[in-house]
């Protein structure tokens, strides 16, 4: 079957998206499930011999990539009465490239991502938008207020 699109066109194609995305990404942070760190307070004592107390941390575990960020275009608004404010309910699109999908998805439960300051939860599954040879990935935000 023949290509409509041949080699030296593609690669322009494909180019010009690189470049799209290089231009317009910004940088988002994501914010995976923390890792419990348990520290043993004193290990002299035999078991069996009295309690032995456990001193419990955790470590934030996140990661910066690049992505294009789209709010949408209105906002839903809902009135804050202790606030006495209309609040924005904050819904994104973010488009990502593979190694911030594979972040997002694998290794551990995603806690949230943060863009501009502001923390959003995803409410969809990774959506794949492939063009020619390039190919992106696609998640519903919403802000957690």
């Amino acid at each position: 079957m023949p290509d409509l699109v041949d080699s030296s066109t593609r690669t322009q194609l494909i180019q010009a998206l690189v470049d799209h995305f290089d231009t317009f990404k910004r940088t988002i942070k994501v914010y995976k499930e923390p890792k419990k760190v348990i520290q043993n307070a004193d290990t002299a004592l035999y078991a069996g011999y009295g309690n032995q107390e456990e001193k419990v941390s955790y470590v934030s575990v996140s990661q910066e990539f690049s992505a294009i960020v789209s709010y949408k275009e209105n906002q839903e608004r809902e009135y804050v009465e202790e606030l006495k404010i209309q609040d924005m309910k904050g819904d994104v699109r973010i488009k990502v490239e593979q190694d911030c999908r594979d972040y997002i998805v694998k290794n551990g439960k995603t806690e949230s991502i943060e863009i501009d300051g502001k923390i959003f939860n995803i409410v969809s599954d990774d959506g794949r938008r492939d063009f020619l040879d390039k190919v992106y990935y696609v998640f519903f935000l919403e802000s957690t207020r």
